[in-house]
């Protein structure tokens, strides 16, 4: 009854607000802080202009006004476009006058073909995205792809969303402490096998053991903490230590400020790291990795989960750990300058909503 009442309210106060009404899309609910990160940064992005409806149904409230609509749906953080058929299915099905795409990621096809899933949503994703109202990308990588597929139109490469989460000063580093976030797939990564790349990094993990390196563990989702407990099980266990899962973008970023060098799977864990102003190596799991690392021009410290060989990653450690201060503030003046275009970019978006608006006459809210 109490989330009901609470639901009633929220859809009340969605319905009363004088913003743009706006549906964001995106994987949420299910406790993963990279996502979740997401649509807090773009929420916060555009808490001047917008209000957004993200969950999946609408409530009982809303279909009392058949006629209204939304002023636009939004495709916002992760890798969606092309991703899953649903995501272009709501895309172009939400009842909205504007259509943005803000930070999405493109999948590449070459990845799922390398897994045996192809995708078959590429003329859909590709006609859809020419009428859109705007067009911004998390990085390089993704544009490329989208032009490659015949989107002729401007497509601007914004960086992550979860950038806007930058913090002003340097990270405050003590001493030969790395932190490290490891996960499962359900073996979709390069190689295909989550236990192979399990056994690569936990034997480069030793090797940092062996040369004074303390490890903390950072997980970005609850399943994330059996899969680092078992790598911790094989490591010197006074080297070892397990960071609370907290869920919240923020926490991580001032948590993981404390370690000198960061090496993560999952793509938010590296993206939250470079907000704390961490040198971080991307494990490249999934082409959206190199995308991010490619947009913040640090390519060289992306090791592909099938080419972990020995060394690999301890050389990228080292080499960051041994880098000058000038360096490592560098890290956190790229992400820094990412969340000044993505405050940009969100007023440029805010702009063409609202003078789309503008010419509009009618109810402003139409529920699907």
């Amino acid at each position: 009854m109490y989330e009901r009442v609470r639901r009633g309210i929220t859809d009340a106060l969605f319905l009363l607000t004088p913003k743009l009404k706006v549906r964001y899309l995106g994987w949420l609910g299910y406790g993963n802080l990279g996502d979740e990160a997401l649509y807090e940064a773009i929420h916060q992005l555009f808490r001047e202009t917008t209000a957004f409806y993200y969950r999946s149904y609408m409530s009982r409230v809303l279909s009392f006004m058949p006629n209204a609509r939304f002023d636009a749906v939004f495709l916002g953080g992760g890798t969606l476009i092309n991703h899953l058929p649903t995501y272009l299915d709501l895309f172009r099905a939400v009842n909205a006058d504007a259509r943005v795409v803000f930070g999405t990621g493109v999948a590449d096809p070459a990845f799922t073909d390398s897994l045996g899933a192809p995708y078959t949503t590429l003329s859909g994703w590709t006609e859809c995205l020419k009428e859109a109202h705007y067009v911004g990308v998390r990085g390089p990588h993704s544009a490329r792809l989208l032009r490659e597929w015949g989107v002729a139109r401007e497509v601007r490469v914004v960086g992550d969303p979860a950038l806007y989460f930058a913090v002003d000063e340097p990270h405050r580093g003590s001493g030969r402490v790395i932190g490290i976030n490891l996960g499962t797939t359900s073996n979709k990564l390069w190689g295909g096998d989550d236990e192979r790349l399990l056994q690569d990094v936990t034997r480069e993990l030793q090797t940092l053991a062996d040369r004074g390196w303390s490890i903390r563990f950072f997980p970005v989702i609850a399943s994330d903490v059996a899969t680092m407990r078992k790598v911790m099980e094989a490591l010197p266990a006074e080297r070892c230590f397990l960071v609370e899962y907290g869920g919240d973008a923020q926490t991580f970023v001032e948590a993981v400020r404390l370690v000198d060098v960061f090496v993560g799977e999952k793509l938010h864990s590296v993206v939250l790291a470079v907000c704390g102003g961490v040198p971080s190596v991307m494990l490249e799991y999934h082409p959206k990795c190199r995308d991010f690392m490619a947009s913040i021009d640090r390519e060289a410290f992306v090791v592909r989960t099938d080419t972990v060989g020995p060394r690999s990653i301890v050389e990228r450690v080292e080499t960051l750990a041994s880098g000058t201060d000038s360096e490592h503030r560098a890290w956190l003046e790229v992400a820094r300058g990412y969340r000044e275009r993505l405050l940009g970019e969100a007023l440029i978006v805010s702009r063409k909503l609202e003078d789309s608006k503008s010419c509009r006459r009618g109810p402003t809210f139409r529920s699907h």
